[in-house]
Order: structure tokens, then sequence, then C-alpha cells
């Protein structure tokens, strides 16, 4: 980048030999080139010192319109003298390029110029001929005169108005004198302050409410009101005139004055600010309002509100709470923070007159007398007497006081400085007996001594009008609450009795409730045997001809097939028959029934087929009454049961077939009940097709469905998912303990009407039921729920099936059989499949 420039700057100012220098041109003749050279450096020092010129002239005139055209046109100048330099330098020196740059720099400027003075040449051509001049002169002179004359008038004016001033300053004067009296009177003082010089100008009433009287007629300084206002308040003074200061925010602000005499005057003080028009805070303005009296009025009428809020308190409190110790409390309380001072208590008296201290309200720094019982004799002497005629005492200095010197160490010993004294005084009987002296409210000042002042003493005293009250109804609710107590404890009596009868009537509802349940299964249950056993005999009576001729169908189909290949044989060898064998033959069809009789046996065989199955069904739906587990195959006990009802589930004159549909999982055998868990089976179904005849019989277009579906299941948390910790050889290592937890899962749903919510729990109730009245024993539900969950440990429940219908779920353990079992191996291989899978 160096060597470019470098090389451009050698080009300009330094060609090389292959420009020739323009001398050449003029061949070198001395006369010639001297002539140029004379000639372009005079043009040269000519345009020179005209932009001197120039600029002399601006730097002296600057009230000249249009200074850029002269600085442009200076600019122009000072290129063209550079051009005729630039003549004579390439003379010698071939530096065309640097006399290019400048010619292109000259035209540059010298357009520009031109642009700019077309336009500017109207502003030229606006300008003021010398004759137009002359005319403004005339006017400007007429203007001077008449304003000679003007000031000769405003020289008059003032002389007028400065008799009026001075009348008005007179008024101003009077006006001043009265202004300060009606602040006098209304304890109204204004001040104005400077912020730049820091002088307060203050009114008579100002300096009279600061007590700022020996200060003359001087001006006054801020340190002059801060000696006055009470230290307190001097961190909010002060940052309420920052404030004013700073932002020019209004000031209103209430503070306490203290004087050296220990006197404290209340003060509301509001403040302005005016600012300049830059916004700058140059003047303060302000007005004092002396509100002593106002203050000290609204503090009385707030110690009334107080007194009065004390007794609504303590009325409330007396007749809204049943505890006397709680009101009592409460009373203490509230005058110790009325009375602002250290402690309050209740003393009660005894029947030998001593007493102690049954409620205490004390603050934290002082003795706590709570409990505390006394004995002063001088005071039980001298004292107790005036106290139950109601004697009121109040001592404002114990010190100082003509108390025996007794009471005086007596109260020495618990801080007391000043006390005031009131008796309790009640009617246990009737409010016409002589009241008797009940207790003591006592209020202690122990940090100084202080009066007591009449308001005080009158608001003590009618708390102690109200304490004498409580304490009476504390008496008669105490005699109601043991009447109360002993008419509950008859009450109770008889409830217990009352409870007990109603045990035994409980008990006997329950026993007549089980003797039904019992009956009601013992009922079914021989029903069932009963069932059972006739069943059980059918199907050996039925399966015995029906295996003579299952195993005869193979032996007659042998038979009937040499038969037919003797005849065939016949027709081969002896073609011409007889005319009695011909008849016959064409009789019985040889040919169809050679085609049709194994059709027939197939036929046969299926037949038998069917009947078997419907034996071995019912045999196996026969085993209720045995009473040893088995193992079973749970699909093969839901195809026994589904054989059974199959009747109900074709089709039939009002209504149509009910779709079954079967999902059955691999299931392994397992140890259970088979008869007992074939009759819940049968419970459970019958009632899913007692739901879909009833909707059948609501919605006759209805296409109903029902659905049975098994599935096994490791464990209830994990479902279709087997967790081994032992594996060898890829396979899961399994025994009777890993199958703790592995289920097998039956569900049964039916798209009926489905059962209400509100009802699903108590359907396994024994007798309920939700069918009309002698279409339902209540019974099946219930009988299938004890078999599941009582004799299987399983778990049976219902829960509503989206859109309609109801769905029943029944799981049952897989692990109840031993380990050297077929099942057990069966169930091995089951559990590995899973864990492959999974």
């Amino acid at each position: 980048m160096w060597d470019i420039f470098k090389q451009l700057i050698q080009t300009i100012f330094s060609p090389s030999q292959s420009y020739m220098p323009h001398g050449h041109c003029y061949l070198w003749q001395t006369p010639l080139v001297g002539l140029h050279v004379v000639s372009d450096a005079l043009i040269a020092l000519a345009y020179f010192s005209i932009p001197i010129l120039l600029i002399y002239f601006v730097a002296q005139r600057r009230d000249i319109p249009f200074l850029r055209v002269f600085y442009l046109f200076g600019a122009f100048i000072v290129l063209c003298g550079l051009g005729h330099l630039l003549e004579i330098w390439t003379l010698w020196y071939p530096a065309y390029w640097l006399s290019g740059v400048e010619q292109a720099l000259t035209a540059v400027v010298s357009c520009y110029t031109a642009v700019s003075l077309v336009t500017l040449l109207p502003q030229f051509l606006s300008l003021k001929t010398p004759q137009q001049l002359e005319t403004v002169n005339s006017v400007l002179q007429a203007e001077v005169e008449r304003r000679r004359e003007i000031e000769d008038e405003l020289r008059q004016a003032n002389q007028s108005l400065e008799a009026r001033v001075q009348a008005r300053t007179a008024e101003l004067e009077a006006s001043q004198a009265q202004l300060q009296e009606a602040q006098r009177i209304a304890h109204i003082g204004s001040i104005d302050y400077d912020p730049h010089s820091g002088e307060i100008h203050a009114s008579e009433e100002i300096r009279r409410i600061y007590r700022l009287d020996d200060t003359g007629d001087r001006p006054l300084r801020l340190k002059d009101f801060l000696k006055t206002i009470h230290r307190s308040d001097r961190a909010a003074w002060w940052q309420a005139q920052h404030r004013l200061l700073d932002s020019g925010e209004s000031l209103h602000l209430e503070h306490r004055l203290q004087f050296p005499d220990g006197e404290i005057r209340y003060l509301d003080i509001k403040g302005e600010a005016q600012r300049s028009p830059s916004g700058e805070v140059v003047q303060l303005y302000g007005v004092a309002i002396d509100i002593t009296e106002q203050k000290r009025a609204k503090q009385r009428l707030e110690r009334q509100m107080q007194r009065i809020q004390l007794v609504a308190k303590t009325l409330k409190q007396v007749w809204s709470s049943l505890n006397f110790e709680e009101v009592m409390q409460v009373i203490v309380d509230e005058v110790r923070q009325f009375l602002n001072i250290e402690r309050v208590v209740i003393y009660r008296f005894q029947p030998d007159w001593s007493g102690y201290v049954v409620v205490e309200s004390v603050s934290d720094s002082n003795l706590a007398i709570l409990g505390r019982h006394f004995e002063d004799d001088c005071f039980r002497h001298d004292y107790i007497h005036q106290y139950q005629r109601g004697r009121i005492r109040g001592i404002e200095n114990v010190a100082t006081s003509n108390l025996p010197d007794c009471h005086k160490a007596l109260l020495k010993g618990i801080q007391v400085k000043a006390n005031l004294v009131l008796p309790l005084l009640w009617h246990p009987h009737s409010f016409d007996d002589e009241p008797e002296l009940w207790g003591l409210l006592i209020a202690h000042s122990c940090q100084q001594t202080r009066p007591w002042p009449e308001p005080e003493v009158e608001v003590l005293q009618q708390l102690t009008v109200q304490l004498g009250i409580a304490l009476r109804q504390h008496n008669l609710i105490r005699s109601l609450k043991s009447e109360l107590a002993e008419r509950h404890q008859i009450e109770a009596a008889l409830r217990d009795s009352e409870a007990a009868e109603r045990q035994k009537a409980d008990r006997l509802h329950r026993t007549l409730q089980t003797l039904q349940q019992t009956q009601a299964k013992l009922v079914q249950s021989e029903k069932m045997a009963s069932l059972g056993q006739l069943v059980g005999g059918l199907a050996h009576e039925i399966n015995n001809p029906i295996s003579f001729i299952y195993g005869n169908i193979s032996h007659a189909r042998d038979y009937s097939e040499q038969l037919l290949d003797l005849i065939y044989l016949y027709q081969t060898y002896y073609p011409e028959t007889h005319e009695a064998i011909a008849d016959l033959l064409e009789a019985i069809d040889l040919d169809f029934v050679r085609e049709d009789f194994p059709q027939l046996l197939d036929s046969m065989a299926v037949g038998a087929d069917r009947i078997r199955d419907i034996i071995l069904s019912l045999r196996n739906f026969s085993r209720l009454d045995e009473s040893e587990q088995k193992v079973a195959d749970i699909n093969a006990s839901i195809e026994s049961t589904l054989t059974m009802i199959q009747a109900r589930l074709s089709q039939a004159a009002s209504r149509s077939s009910i779709e079954m549909i079967k999902e059955y999982g691999d299931l392994p055998k397992i140890r259970c009940y088979p008869g007992q868990l074939n009759q819940a089976l049968f419970n459970i179904l019958n009632n899913a097709i007692d739901a879909l005849e009833d909707r059948l019989r609501q919605e006759p277009t209805f296409k109903p469905e029902l659905r049975v579906t098994t599935e096994f299941l490791a464990s209830r948390s994990h479902d279709e998912t087997v967790k081994m910790e032992g594996i060898e050889g890829g396979q899961p290592q399994l025994h009777e303990k890993a199958l703790e937890g592995a289920i097998v899962r039956i569900k049964i749903t039916d798209n009926g009407l489905g059962i209400p919510q509100d009802l699903v729990e108590r359907i396994f109730d024994p007798f309920f039921t939700t069918k009309p009245i002698g279409k339902g024993t209540g019974l099946g539900l219930s009988n299938a729920y004890q078999i599941i969950v009582e004799q299987h440990q399983g778990a049976f429940y219902c829960q509503p099936h989206s859109p309609s219908g109801t769905q029943f779920i029944i799981e049952l353990p897989a692990h109840q059989f031993s380990s050297d079992s077929e099942e057990l191996n069966d169930l091995r291989d089951r559990l590995a499949q899973l864990q492959q899978s999974g």
C-alpha cells in the first residue's frame, strides 16, 4: 500500500522523463521563456494579493451580507494564482499530473462559485439603492425627533407618577400596619427568603412567634430560626427546606418550637418558590401560623375521646365476655395505657383483710408483683373502713406524703413514687343491700411523681363500677354453671341409658340383617349346589351315550366305505344286474349316497364334539362345592360360563343377538376355586346381559355388545413389564417369590345403560339392586365380591365406561402354586416372553 502511495506522489511531483518539459515548446529561447515566467509570476502575485485584500475587508466589515461569496471568490482566485505558478514550474519540470489536479480543483471551485452567485442573484438585486437608503435615513431622523418628544412626555409622566407613588407608599405603609396588626391577632407571620444572599425578611409576628425581638431590623438567617426548633423536628424541617430549594416543591409542615424556659409551641408553615424563566429558584415566600391553642384543644379532645373509648371498650368486654379474669386483665392493660404509667394492679381482699395481687399489667423494666401477698397492719386498721365507704385516694409524691412510715416502706419496696387507689365495691345478693369491699384498683407511677387529674379519676371510678357489675355477673354465671352442670349430669345419665338401649336395638338389627344375609346365602348356595349336582349328573348321563356314538362313528365310516367299495366291485364285474336291483339302485340314487354318506358322518362327528364341549362346560361349571384350590385355566373357565349363557346371547323374537367380543390374553394357569369363580363370572355376565336388554327395550335399533378381555400383568405398577434382577444366559431366573405382585386381570365391558356414579359404591352391598322389585335378589354382585376379594384375595371394582355402559374389572393373584408344578413352568415361559418383548 505504501509503495503504491509513494509511486503516486512521485508521479505527481517528480514525473519521469517520459514527459517533455513545457520549455521545449519555446525551444528554450531565453526571451520567450523569460516573458512567460515574468507574466505568470506577476499574474500569480496579483491573484494572491486580491484574497488578502478580501480577507482584510471581510474582517473589517462583518456586517456585510453574503460573506460566503467572498470566501468562495477568494478560494477561486488563490487557485488561479497557483495555476500560474505551476505554469512556470512545468517549463522545466513536466509535472503535468499536478497541474491537471490543480486545474480540476479550480474548475470545481469556480463552478460552485458560479452556482452560488446564480442562487444569490435575487438577493443581490433586492439590495437598496443609494436613493432608497437616503429615503430610509430621512424616515429614521423623523422617528428620532418623535422619540425625543416622547421622552419629554415620559419625563413629565414620571414626575407625576413619582407623586402618585409617594401617596401610594403612604397608603401601603398604613396597609402594612393593618396587616401586621391582623397577623398579630391571628398569630400568622410571613417570611421572604433570598436563597442567593441567604437573607430572610420576616414580619413582626414571625419575630414575636420565634422570639427574635433581640435581632432588631437586621435581615435574619436560617440559624436564627433553627435554634428555636425542637430537636426532634429539625431533620424533617431541613428536608422540607431542601425539597423547596432543590425542586421548588410546595412546603407544608407542622413542627414544634422549644424555648429556653421549657415552653413548647406548635407551628403550621407553608411555603412556595418563585422561579426564573430558566427554572432556577430565585425567591421563597412562606407563612407560619401559631396553632398551639388549636393543638392543645385537640389534645384535650383526644384525651377525652380516649376516656370514652376506654369506658366503651370496658363495657363491651364486660357484656361480651363471661370470663371475669379476662375482663380484669383487659381493664388493667387499658388503664395502664390510658394513664401512661408503669403498673396497674387489682388487689383482692381475703376474709382476714390480707390480700394478694390477682391481676397485673406492668412494663418490662419494672418489678412484677402478680400473686404477691401483702399484710399491712397500719393499712388494715386505718384505711379498710374508709375504702368500704367508697373513698378514693391519690398520692402525687409518696416520699413527701403523710402516709405512715410502714406504708411508705411497703410502697418504696415495690418502686412506687405516686399511686391512685380506688375501691372495688359490689352487691353479691341485691342492689338494695349495702355494697361489699371486694378489692382495690391501684395505679402505680414508678418512674416519676405525677398528679392525678379529676377527669382520669372519674374514668377509673366508672371502671370500678363496671368491674363490680362484671363481678356480680361472674358470680351469677358461676351459680348458673353449677346448676347447668347438675342438669348436664342428669341428661348425660339419660343419654347413656338411651345409648345403651339404642346399642341393644342396633345389635338386634345387625343380627337380624346378618341372619337374613346368611339365609339368602344358604338358599343361594343350596340352589347352586343342587344345580351343580343336577348338572353334573346330567353331564355324566349324557356323556356315556355320546361317548358310545362318538366312538362308533369312525367304525361306521369304515364299514360304509367297505360296503360301498363292495358294491362298486359288483358293478364292475357284473355290469348286468337284475331288474329289481336296478330299480332299487335308481330309487336310492347310489351315487348320491356314496357322496353324501361320508359328509353325514362328518356332521355327526362335529355334533358329537359340540355335545362333548357342552358336557365339559357343564362339568366345569358344576364344581361349586369343591373346597380345595385347583389349577385352572381362566380363559377356559370364561368359555365354560359363556357356554352356559349362550342362549341369552343368541337372537330372540323380541331383540337382536348380542355381539360377543372375546379378547383373550396369553394367561398362565393359576390356583383358584374354579366352581366359585365360574359362579362369580356367571353372575357378572348375567348382570351385563340384563343391562343390555334394558337398553334394547328403550332403543330397539341399538346394537348390543359384550366384551370380555383377559391379560397377564407382572405387577399392578408396571403393566406388561417384568424386571428381574438375576439374569443368566439371557434367560430370567424365575422362582415362586419372583411372582409376587403378578396378576391376571379380567375385564367385562358392556355398552348398556350403565350405573349412576352415586350408586357405584353401593352395588356390592348385600340386597342392593337397581332392578325393579321382584326381578333381582341383590346378591349376585355381593356374592361375586366375596368370592373374588375375600376367598381369592383379589380385587373387584366397577367403573363407568365411556361413552356409555359399565366395565367390571377382576384382578386375581397369579402366585398361588408350588415351584415344581407344570403351571409354574408355563408362567416362567410367559414371563420370559414379556421380558424379551419389553
